[in-house]
């Protein structure tokens, strides 16, 4: 029987963590408005092939979000809020990478209209008296 070498067995031991990698990638970053402001409570969406459905999370006090553990593919970034227009960009996940997407949302315009329709029934209902 042959005592194998303790430098070999530290040699095998750091080469099958080495090869232990992270399949999964990140993407995080900070969503702003247009004056550079944080912008929390964002809806952060990202939808991808590679995902079964959707992952979603919602931009903090500081307007940074993380989604973690996204298996390596292509994605869509949706980012929503209400008052502020939707921003859809694109990012590329691969193994143990963190990709940041930090956009600034722009306000978004709104216009409402309101039409005010009213009858008159043509009669005036009071009267004046005039002393003489």
């Amino acid at each position: 029987m042959k005592i194998v070498p303790p430098l070999a067995v530290i040699v095998l031991a750091a080469v099958s963590l080495w090869a232990q990698t992270n399949p999964t990638g990140t993407i995080s970053g900070k969503v702003i408005d247009p004056d550079g402001l944080p912008v929390p409570g964002a809806t952060v969406t990202v939808e991808s092939p590679a995902l079964q459905g959707t992952r979603t999370a919602t931009t903090s006090a500081n307007g940074d979000y993380i989604i973690p553990f996204l298996p390596a593919g292509d994605y869509t970034v949706t980012l929503t809020l209400t008052g502020f227009k939707t921003v859809k960009q694109t990012a590329r996940v691969s193994p143990s990478e963190s990709v940041t997407v930090s956009p600034t949302l722009a306000v978004s315009t709104m216009s409402e209209t309101v039409t005010v329709v009213g009858h008159t029934t043509g009669e005036f209902g009071q009267t004046a008296e005039v002393a003489t």
